[in-house]
């Protein structure tokens, strides 16, 4: 058995352009589109920033309405209750670890079960 390569670039091109045409679609038959939150911390490792930032990228690229939120830990939850009440908001992604700090995990677990299940697009709620 001979195994092959997957070229990642050639299939996020397919991938990309079927959700195109699904948004397209949708918007000629007056479907409510999705509004992506991504949230990410103010004092986030690059890594968890970087990723925030490529999430808004891929979004822009497949024409899926963003918006990219920095927080602190003093506003996050406020920010994130927010967006949970706001109609507009289909679903949201927070960058973690939310911040660099010692306590960090704790702080990215309490966060997690902030997010309105419904609107949890990486699942990470307690209830999942």
């Amino acid at each position: 058995m001979t195994a092959a390569i997957l070229k990642g670039g050639e299939v996020s091109k397919k991938y990309l352009a079927r959700v195109k045409d699904h948004l397209q679609w949708a918007f000629t038959q007056e479907l409510s589109l999705p509004r992506l939150a991504i949230v990410k911390g103010v004092s986030s490792r690059p890594d968890a920033k970087n990723f925030a930032d490529f999430v808004a990228s891929r979004c822009e690229r497949a024409g899926i309405e963003h918006q990219l939120t920095e927080a602190s830990e003093s506003n996050v939850e406020s920010i994130i209750k927010n967006l949970n009440h706001d109609p507009e908001i289909t679903g949201m992604i927070v960058a973690h670890p939310f911040c660099q700090e010692t306590h960090a995990q704790s702080l990215d677990h309490r966060i997690m079960g902030l997010i309105n299940p419904l609107k949890d697009v990486e699942a990470l709620h307690p209830l999942w």
